[in-house]
C-alpha cells in the first residue's frame, strides 16, 4: 500500500488534518460495530444508544475545539483533537444505527412483522448506504487533506 500510495504522491508528508480525518474513520467503525452490537444483543435499547452517542460527539467536538476560558485543555487542543476526533466518531454511528433501529421499529409496529426477504432488503440498503458513505467518505478526506496540504512546500 505504500508503495502505491507513494506513488500517487501521498506520502509528501504526513499532514495533521489527514491524521485527524483517519482518527474519526477508526471512529466510525468501531462505533458501528459496537453500537450493532449492542443492539443486537439486547445490551442498551436504542434510545438509550441514541444518548451515549450524541454524548461521544459533545465530548469528542468538545476536546477537539475546547474553549479558551479552559486554559489546560486549550492548550492541549492540537494533541486532545486526535482523541476528540476519534470519539465524536464513535458517537456518530452509534446515533445512526440507534435512530435507524428505532424507525425499523416504528416501521414493523405500524406494518406488523415483516418477512425475512423485505427485512433483508431493507437492512441491506441501509448497510450499503451507510457504509458507502458515513466510512468512505473521512478516509478519502483524510488522503485528499495529506496530498493538497501545504507541508511539502516547509
Amino acid at each position: 500500500i505504500s508503495l502505491l500510495a507513494s506513488n500517487l504522491g501521498f506520502f509528501k508528508s504526513i499532514s495533521y488534518g489527514g491524521t485527524v480525518l483517519i482518527f474519526a474513520s477508526m471512529g466510525m467503525a468501531i462505533g458501528s460495530l459496537s453500537g450493532g452490537l449492542a443492539l443486537q444483543k439486547k445490551i442498551f435499547n436504542h434510545y438509550t444508544l441514541m444518548i451515549i452517542g450524541a454524548l461521544g460527539v459533545f465530548v469528542g467536538l468538545l476536546m477537539t475545539f475546547p474553549p479558551e476560558f479552559v486554559t489546560p485543555v486549550y492548550n492541549l487542543a492540537p494533541y486532545l483533537a486526535f482523541v476528540g476526533t476519534l470519539l465524536a466518531g464513535i458517537g456518530d454511528p452509534v446515533i445512526t444505527i440507534s435512530t435507524l433501529r428505532a424507525l425499523y421499529d416504528l416501521q414493523e409496529q405500524r406494518m406488523g412483522p415483516l418477512s425475512p426477504a423485505v427485512t433483508t432488503r431493507i437492512t441491506g440498503i441501509w448497510l450499503v448506504g451507510y457504509c458507502a458513505f458515513y466510512f468512505c467518505g473521512p478516509f478519502i478526506g483524510g488522503f485528499l487533506t495529506d496530498y493538497f496540504s501545504y507541508s511539502h512546500t516547509a
